[in-house]
This record gives structure tokens, C-alpha cells and sequence, in this order.
């Protein structure tokens, strides 16, 4: 009874912050700036109060359920809007002009972080120096032993594989990162392997990965709809010189909400990273493939699955042509299976 209440509750707070919170705030200022005339003439807040007072049960039902249909729409598309906010962008001549040019700043950013990261020595504990002089050093290496660890810190969120490209933006450098230290550390396809690790980790550990998960997708969404709100909002400053502000106000939220997607981003990281260290064999277990003996045969193992997760088209269309038969994913992780005996199997 009460996981089923716990798992509700989730549920809930996972629809009320990255769905009915985001679009409910755009809906609702649209919805403002439409009813006080900002986008013909002067805004007339007056109007806008007086329908909110006078607002009946039916038309605030009718406005939450137009906000929940618009959340499920919306929902599938909440994948996509965290890719191009990683920087995923389509290819397009234009965009992809961008692209570099967004990269080439990334690039520039990691250069002057690697630049502020040199050793700091301690200062000599010369006794016979003034003491003014010995203070003065103390905190001069204070100073710089705690710009080097915010640089670092800020370093950490990029990938530094050796296949790995910058992308164009600090999300999808963040996140990237966390692909590049969980599973291809050990030789596995993070995103393709993630589905099946995830039902073999343990509770509170799915726990916080929901909750670091729920914590990126509610500020993407809020920074999206921060960014419209900017749009619309200057749109309707056009006739109202004196609400200039909104705009302003929606970008600097805009930009708030994003730094929290990419302090989310590195927490859920973190998640990833503990998941694949201790409970990676849990996976290969409900795979029901034997476990490694030895670190190159751990190596030998996951490499293989990783060839596996990322092809599913082309091991469906296999197994549909009956040309390997059934044992053709055991085959892929070097379990002993004779393809002869198994299209000897399927002719007879």
C-alpha cells in the first residue's frame, strides 16, 4: 500500500515538475497577454485581474485540462528538446555554420580552464619572514589552490576520451561526459546499454536516478518555456515600453534554469557512474551469459554486447531470415554456438 502511494506521489511530482509546471507558466502568460490586449495596444492588467476574480469552476477546469492535454502532447517530444539543447542540431547548412561556431567557443572555454589549472606550490614556511608577508602568501595560495579546483571542477564537465568531439553546447558536453565515464568505460554503448541496465539496479539507487533524471528534464522544459516567454513577451513590449522587463526578467530565468539542467546533468552523472561500477554484472547475469573470469575476458564481454545493444535492426532481420536461428545473440558474445548446427536445425 504504501510503495504504491511512495510510487504515485513520484509519479506525480515527475508530471507536476517537468510537464504541468512549464507549460502551465507559458499557457498562463499567453493567456495574460492575450486577455490585456498587450499585443494591439496598452495592457490592461485590470482586465486580467478581474477574469482571474471572477473566473468560474468550469473555465479553470477547462484552462487545467487544456494545460494537461497540452503536457501530453508534448511528452514525446521531451527527448528531442533535451537533444537540441545538447547541441544535437539538424544538418543544415546554416545551423551547422553555427554549430562550429559554438563548438569553436567550447573549445576556447576548455583552453583558458586548462590554462587556470596550473600546480600550486605551498608557500615556503620561512619563520623569519615578516609576519604581514607569510599571511599575505597564505591566502595568495588559498586564492589559487581554490580557482584551480572551480576550474577543475568546470573541466570535469567535458570529455576528454579519445573519440569523443566537443559539442556545441554545455549541457551536451556535461552529458556526454557522463556517457564517456559510465558504461564506455568498460566497453559498453552508455546510451544503448542504459535500458538494460537500469532494471538491475537497486532501489534507492533508481531512486536517484529518477530524481537527477526528473531534476534535468523540469529545467530543460522550464528553460524552453522561458525562452518563448522571452519571445512573446517582447513581442507584446513592443505597445508597452514599460514592460520591457519581462523579456529581460524571462531571459536571465532562461539562463538560470539552464545552469541548473547542467548542475543536474553532472549529479546524474555521478548516478551513472555508480550504476555501471556495481551493477554491471548484475545485468550480465539477467542476460543469463556466464561472468568473466578475468579482466580481459570482462573487456572481451562487454565490447561484444556492445555490438549486440547497438545493432537490434540488423540482429531482428537475422533472426527473422532463420539464418543464424535463435542462438545468434549468445554467437555475438562469444558463448560456443555452431551456426552449421543451426541451419541444419531451421532446414529440418
Amino acid at each position: 500500500m504504501w510503495s504504491a502511494l511512495s510510487s504515485g506521489a513520484a509519479s506525480f511530482g515527475r508530471i507536476l515538475l517537468v510537464s504541468l509546471l512549464p507549460n502551465g507558466l507559458l499557457a498562463a502568460a499567453i493567456w495574460a497577454f492575450v486577455r490585456a490586449g498587450s499585443f494591439t495596444g496598452q495592457s490592461d492588467w485590470k482586465a486580467v485581474a478581474a477574469s482571474v476574480l471572477h473566473a468560474n469552476t468550469a473555465i479553470l477546469f477547462l484552462f487545467v485540462g487544456a494545460i494537461i492535454l497540452l503536457a501530453v502532447i508534448l511528452q514525446p517530444f521531451q527527448i528531442g528538446m533535451v537533444r537540441i539543447l545538447e547541441g544535437y542540431w539538424p544538418d543544415v547548412p546554416i545551423i551547422s555554420h553555427l554549430t562550429s561556431l559554438f563548438v569553436e567557443h567550447q573549445q576556447r572555454h576548455v583552453d583558458h580552464l586548462q590554462e587556470s589549472t596550473p600546480d600550486v606550490i605551498a608557500p615556503a614556511d620561512d619563520k623569519n619572514a615578516p609576519l604581514g608577508r607569510r599571511v599575505q602568501a597564505r591566502r595568495d595560495f588559498l586564492a589559487k589552490s581554490a580557482a584551480k579546483a572551480r576550474a577543475e571542477r568546470r573541466l570535469s564537465r567535458y570529455p576528454f576520451s579519445e573519440d569523443s568531439e566537443l559539442l556545441p553546447t554545455s549541457l551536451g558536453n556535461a552529458l556526454r561526459t557522463g556517457e564517456t565515464t559510465a558504461g564506455e568505460r568498460y566497453g559498453l554503448d552508455t546510451l544503448s546499454s542504459w535500458p538494460r541496465m537500469y532494471p538491475n539496479i537497486s532501489s534507492r539507487l533508481a531512486e536517484s536516478a529518477d530524481s537527477a533524471r526528473d531534476a534535468l528534464d523540469g529545467s530543460v522544459n522550464l528553460c524552453v518555456a522561458f525562452f518563448f516567454l522571452a519571445i512573446i513577451s517582447a513581442a507584446a513590449a513592443y505597445h508597452n515600453p514599460g514592460a520591457v522587463w519581462i523579456p529581460i526578467l524571462a531571459l536571465l530565468l532562461m539562463a538560470m534554469t539552464y545552469a541548473g539542467a547542467v548542475t543536474a546533468a553532472v549529479s546524474y552523472n555521478e548516478i551513472l557512474r555508480t550504476a555501471y561500477d556495481l551493477h554491471r554484472f548484475d545485468m550480465v547475469k539477467a542476460l543469463h551469459y556466464k561472468l568473466p573470469d578475468t579482466g580481459q575476458e570482462e573487456g572481451d564481454l562487454f565490447e561484444a554486447l556492445g555490438d549486440l545493444f547497438q545493432a537490434p535492426a540488423t540482429y531482428q532481420s537475422m533472426r527473422g531470415s532463420g539464418r543464424y536461428g535463435r542462438g545468434i545473440a549468445h554467437d555475438l558474445v562469444g558463448s560456443p554456438y555452431d551456426h552449421e548446427t543451426a541451419k541444419s536445425a531451421d532446414q529440418s
